[in-house]
């Protein structure tokens, strides 16, 4: 078993112990419902976006974005400051979410780079 093996295993059983802690401590979340199927989440807390996900069969067809807007402006839209993470090279990513907000580099790191959102794009300013 090579490093990245190892590693990706050391993660999975992190995962088990870390997920469920990491859920009940998340204020903010919604599920994205499609076809009355649960098919992603939006979650956060309040002044932070911590996670989106779109099962792999269900991205590219608006579900992330519409449930991204609409919990933006359910939990975060009254509240400055709304921060969100998104790992470096993760050019997909980092489309997606400069599709829908104006974005402000806070800081950065070699693994991921901090953002905060100034604005929904769109929005009168």
């Amino acid at each position: 078993m090579n490093g990245v093996e190892l590693y990706l295993k050391f993660r999975q059983e992190l995962d088990k112990i870390c997920v469920p802690v990491i859920l009940e401590n998340l204020k903010c979340v919604e599920y994205i419902e499609h076809d009355g199927k649960t098919v992603g989440m939006v979650g956060g807390v309040l002044g932070y976006i911590d996670i989106v996900y779109v099962l792999p069969e269900y991205r590219r067809k608006g579900l992330a974005k519409k449930a991204v807007l609409e919990w933006y402006n359910k939990y975060q839209a009254p509240y400055e400051n709304t921060r969100l993470h998104i790992i470096n090279n993760n050019i997909p990513a980092l489309n997606f979410w400069k599709s829908i907000f104006e974005l402000w580099e806070v800081g950065h790191n070699e693994f991921d780079t901090l953002y905060e959102i100034l604005r929904v794009k769109g929005d009168e300013e």
